[in-house]
């Protein structure tokens, strides 16, 4: 375990190009202990989380008997995504005060958690005050993905990085705007991605 932990550490290192303090790890063997510790009955998908430094995930052992995953290399996977919080938290010197869905598709880019491509009509979830779970990990992932390979990291890493402020809405907004150059509204991105043509 200690190998693939230093091993994630230096892919994130070298994906934001800084040195990161090394993250705990906490392995929790059920899922009754898992609601023990979030204070809450959680849902079967609910199987990481990070905070102060230290991962809590379902063991390996227990990841398909405890959770609804199916695969126990998914393991592997989530466990990535959560030490990319833990990361980005540190990038940011603080935790990232911005939209759920950036955070969590970048989580997602970083652990190669590969999701379905939504339908066109679901693209424009992340203009919605409030997203499902599904919204905020498959539409993250689509535009984390688009805005990596269309405008580069160091875009997308600036963003992240302005996002260390208590900036809002308007601040993200004004942000995404100075950064890419088109305003971060249904429309631009839309018209941009010549969606519903």
């Amino acid at each position: 375990m200690d190998k693939i932990l230093k091993s994630i550490k230096r892919d994130l290192e070298k994906f934001f190009d800084i040195r990161i303090k090394p993250a705990k790890l906490f392995l929790l063997n059920s899922r009754k202990q898992i609601n023990q510790l979030r204070h809450e009955k959680t849902e079967p998908w609910v199987v990481g989380w990070i905070k102060n430094n230290t991962i809590y995930i379902l063991n390996p052992d227990v990841f398909t008997k405890e959770s609804n995953h199916k695969d126990v290399n998914e393991f592997w996977r989530v466990l990535k995504h959560e030490y990319s919080h833990i990361v980005i938290e540190q990038f940011c010197k603080r935790r990232p005060r911005g939209p759920a869905w950036l955070i969590e598709g970048l989580c997602c880019y970083l652990a190669e958690q590969e999701k379905r491509k939504p339908k066109d009509k679901e693209l424009s979830a992340i203009f919605k005050k409030k997203l499902n779970s599904r919204e905020i990990y498959a539409v993250g992932y689509f535009w984390v993905k688009f805005l990596i390979e269309k405008f580069g990291k160091s875009k997308l890493l600036t963003l992240i990085k302005s996002m260390n402020q208590k900036i809002g809405r308007s601040g993200f907004v004004y942000e995404f705007y100075r950064i890419y150059g088109f305003h971060y509204s249904k429309e631009e991105f839309n018209k941009f991605l010549n969606i519903n043509k």
